[in-house]
């Protein structure tokens, strides 16, 4: 094996926190990785990585050695991207963290059209909600929803999806609409739990153009937001979620806005990527992507969501 699909294979081991998981990707047995990893150890004289029957941990050597790997392969993929981005192509691969209903409801069904225009591309979606360790995880982009840490990652805003809060009109026939946010607390909720932390997550309004947080009660509680809106049009309860989450349930009538005076116009969402001195062409076609798909689904989902705001006012 020559040495750059070795360093490769030695960053993917680290990646993948397995032998096993690298040796599937390069299309190698298992054995064939260890083996091509104890002999780059033997080569540089080091350990590189530890291992035990439980677990695999990066030695110092390794650690510096998996930094500057990073760093080459960067360089040698960057030098390989320049001239394909010449003659007109988009290459290599991108890996891409977003939350699970925005994948699902925003960036998926935009990616046949994505991958049309640059179909050299390698594309890798992972959907889950919490902050990705962009040190270990091999993730070129993430889109997150809500505060960040202080980060040394390059970050742009994509803007705001408000946060509504609604009912199905079974519910709203039992028990009535609550009228003011007070209200809230006089019918049954169905909260959110955090992915990150598990605890439920606040409910979201604004009066006088002031944010007014509410805490939910977790009578009943999911982490799954399609879970939730599923059990909130079967008349569950009264809800919150992101609009794009709620838009098609509005339009076609299995939910009904309340509070509609109260809307929260909901948290940043963010696109975030390591800084580089000059972005790959596959990231800055992704990110301008991802703008114009954003923008889009804001387009649509207030086209959607009008009307039925206009009949409650």
């Amino acid at each position: 094996m020559d040495t750059l699909r070795t360093m490769r294979l030695f960053v993917r081991v680290v990646e993948r926190g397995s032998f096993s998981g690298a040796a599937v990707d390069f299309g190698l047995s298992h054995g064939m990785a260890s083996a091509a990893i104890k002999a780059l150890e033997m080569r540089l004289g080091v350990e590189l990585i530890r291992r035990t029957t439980r677990r695999m941990a990066l030695t110092e050597a390794g650690e510096e050695y998996l930094d500057r790997a990073r760093r080459i392969l960067s360089e040698v993929d960057a030098l390989d991207e320049a001239f394909a981005e010449g003659r007109g192509k988009v290459t290599g691969s991108l890996t891409l963290q977003v939350p699970a209903a925005f994948a699902r409801l925003v960036l998926s069904p935009s990616l046949g059209d994505f991958l049309d225009r640059h179909p050299a591309l390698t594309l890798r979606v992972i959907s889950r909600d919490r902050l990705p360790d962009m040190i270990a995880e091999p993730i070129d982009l993430f889109v997150y929803t809500g505060p960040l840490p202080d980060s040394s990652l390059s970050l742009r805003s994509l803007g705001r999806f408000p946060i509504l809060t609604v009912a199905s009109p079974d519910y709203i026939a039992r028990h009535g609409a609550p009228q003011t946010i007070e209200e809230i607390d006089r019918h049954r909720q169905i909260d959110i739990l955090s992915a990150t932390t598990g605890r439920v997550l606040d409910w979201r309004f604004q009066r006088y153009g002031r944010h007014v947080p509410r805490p939910g009660r977790a009578g009943l509680s999911f982490e799954s937001s399609e879970s939730a809106i599923a059990a909130c049009m079967g008349g569950a309860g009264v809800m919150q979620n992101i609009s794009y989450a709620l838009a098609d349930p509005i339009a076609s009538g299995r939910l009904v806005p309340v509070l509609t005076d109260h809307i929260d116009p909901g948290p940043d969402l963010s696109l975030l990527t390591r800084r580089l001195p000059r972005p790959p062409a596959r990231l800055r076609a992704m990110v301008a992507h991802l703008e114009q798909v954003v923008r889009q689904r804001r387009e649509r989902d207030a086209a959607l969501i009008s009307p039925a705001l206009t009949a409650l006012s």
